[in-house]
């Protein structure tokens, strides 16, 4: 987590109703929502590790929090193995509308 905090690639992101968004994914969690509200649609910094979409580090005044994916299973999923994953995706999701 801290190495995410201090050298993790820095975005700006709105909170929205499900949270943050990052490459497709969703990020949520108490704290977040919390400050959705002092935020509303201001965005916030959010630190990304390329090599570990499971939690991002989004900036409070207190410092950084982690904010879990909603969806399960991607601690230590890198960058570029989710985008060749979800590039795949596509590709097999297109062939199947076509077939139908």
């Amino acid at each position: 987590d801290k190495n995410r905090h201090i050298f993790g690639i820095t975005l700006e992101r709105r909170i929205g109703n499900g949270g943050i968004r990052i490459l497709g994914l969703r990020y949520q969690g108490l704290q977040l929502q919390r400050l959705r509200a002092d935020f509303m649609q201001k965005p916030v910094l959010v630190r990304v590790n390329p090599a570990d979409l499971g939690k991002i580090s989004v900036r409070i005044q207190e410092g950084w929090c982690e904010v879990p994916c909603v969806k399960p299973g991607f601690d230590g999923v890198s960058v570029t193995r989710w985008l060749e994953a979800e590039s795949l995706l596509r590709r097999t999701n297109a062939s199947m509308a076509a077939l139908a």
